[in-house]
């Protein structure tokens, strides 16, 4: 396990919560919340013509996946602390892992785990 970090949560100002190296990363970085991506199978020329049109990145995840990314797209729960509902944040952002897509390598601060 990595090292861990005390912080006073602002709803409870007597309580520590201890958060882990990767918690603080996930917390410092933010890239995944200031941004949208979806994974698209198979999509058609015209499909990615559309979305590059609206300004979006396309990145190749394998021969049959894309990952389409809008950049600037805060989500709201964004704040200068991070992610107001961290500890109650939805399983699909408990689950996401910037590692694993090409639209965020050498973005997620996570690749810098050694562990």
């Amino acid at each position: 396990m990595g090292n861990v970090y005390n912080f006073t949560d602002k709803h409870k100002p007597d309580s520590i919560k201890v958060y882990t190296e990767k918690e603080m990363l996930c917390m410092k970085c933010r890239a995944c919340c200031n941004s949208l991506a979806f994974r698209m199978n198979r999509p058609t020329k015209d499909v990615l013509d559309f979305y590059r049109t609206r300004g979006c990145k396309i990145f190749e995840e394998d021969r049959d996946t894309v990952t389409i990314l809008l950049e600037n797209v805060p989500c709201p729960h964004i704040s200068e602390n991070g992610c107001d509902l961290y500890e109650k944040r939805p399983l699909v952002c408990k689950h996401f892992d910037g590692r694993t897509t090409n639209a965020l390598k050498g973005i997620c601060l996570w690749e810098s785990m050694t562990s």
